[in-house]
């Protein structure tokens, strides 16, 4: 059974699972809605702090039905 996390915000869907499975599930997702998804993050065992990488690269997303513009 796929145990998922769904959290909805601005312009999509940030979903946490098992790290295993998250490049399958970006490929399913584009295959059956047209939609490219990101891997953006991993979740380490630790002390629950947040940090972000030294050098983080920036993904613009352009708006699939809007030519030029951003989402």
């Amino acid at each position: 059974m796929l145990h998922l996390l769904i959290v909805l915000c601005v312009g999509g869907l940030l979903i946490a699972l098992p790290r295993e499975q998250a490049a399958a599930f970006c490929k399913d997702i584009e295959k059956q809605e047209g939609y490219q998804s990101w891997i953006i993050g991993i979740v380490e065992k630790g002390n629950r702090t947040a940090r972000i990488i030294d050098k983080p690269r920036v993904i613009e997303v352009p708006a699939k039905d809007r030519e030029g513009e951003l989402w």
